[in-house]
């Protein structure tokens, strides 16, 4: 039977008749305040990504925190250390941590129903919600799950290449899950959740630079001009789609420098704004080209900005 279109929800397009969580509406933009801010974080080993989790509960936010790396492991000895270092260990009650997701289907469950496997999920007083590492998810969950299809391809394996349909699959597992994920809030009160998610960088992609070559059939590029850009690890068309879902995206680098008394030393840094050899984003919010690797500060300016279209 055909219902009036006020009151079909979301539930209804989607997936037919049934319970709804959410209605459709449509409200003038001066009445709306955002869905929550969504930041990635994303650099090399050891750059930092997962200590910014760290600024988050600073800012006095309470963190799920879904950890996703090879074999049963996370980051939160890292956290546990700079918590110590700097008597902060109190913030631990403010970190829900989410254990033993073991394979794609159990991700996917629990980005679907969180409630299912935490029931109190939606009276804990959850602000933001942190995915740590989303490279890991597609390079082994989402790989096995697409590897029935991937080894009909085996012979592609040789030239490093798959067919079309492989990497459909792939893109699509991926996606799917990342708008699981950025859909999460708190479904009982309505309350958005802000997110972070962490990717490892990847090689240099080589894009091209300012230099021409003109030719015969007129200008094109000059290859030995293309210049290296920083990219996140992911596979596929999936990685432009990633970078197209986030607010903010920093990459995050731990570099060294000489300090005092002549001694080298590690600095860890923000790189916020995109240029054409950085992939970064800001959607507007203005940060120093460096900033600190504080996210309590960072997440205070971002806060004086827009904090009240964020409802931080």
């Amino acid at each position: 039977m055909l219902q009036p279109l006020a009151t079909i929800s979301k539930q209804t397009f989607v997936h037919g008749p049934g319970n709804s969580k959410a209605t459709v509406t449509v409200q003038s933009f001066d009445e709306l305040t955002s869905e929550g801010i969504r930041i990635l974080g994303y650099g090399d080993v050891g750059s930092g990504k997962t200590l910014a989790i760290l600024g988050f509960l600073q800012a006095g936010l309470k963190v799920l925190y879904i950890p996703c790396e090879i074999g049963a492991g996370n980051g939160l000895l890292t956290l546990h250390c700079a918590m110590r270092d700097r008597a902060l260990l109190d913030l631990k009650k403010s970190l829900f941590v989410v254990r033993r997701l073991r394979d794609y289907q159990e991700y996917a469950a629990f980005l679907d129903e969180p409630e299912k496997f935490y029931p109190e999920i939606y009276d804990v007083g959850i602000d933001l919600v942190c995915f740590d590492s989303f490279t890991v998810f597609q390079l082994l969950h989402v790989a096995e799950e697409v590897e029935p299809e991937l080894r009909k391809g085996e012979e592609y394996f040789e030239q490093l290449k798959l067919d079309s349909q492989a990497w459909g699959r792939l893109k699509n597992a991926t996606v799917k899950n990342l708008n699981r994920f950025n859909r999460l809030y708190n479904c009982k009160t309505g309350k958005a959740w802000h997110k972070y998610m962490t990717c490892l960088e990847g090689d240099k992609e080589k894009v091209p630079g300012t230099g021409l070559n003109q030719t015969a059939e007129g200008a094109k590029i000059d290859p030995a001009k293309y210049a290296p850009k920083t990219t996140l690890l992911l596979q596929g068309a999936a990685k432009k789609l990633t970078e197209s879902a986030f607010d903010v995206i920093i990459e995050m680098r731990a570099r060294e420098k000489l300090g005092g008394q002549g001694k080298m030393e590690c600095v860890f840094e923000y790189h916020p704004q995109a240029s054409d050899k950085l992939t970064a984003k800001t959607r507007g919010l203005v940060f120093n080209p460096i900033e600190d690797a504080d996210m309590f500060k960072l997440w205070a300016k971002i806060k004086a900005q827009a904090g009240d279209f964020l409802g931080v």
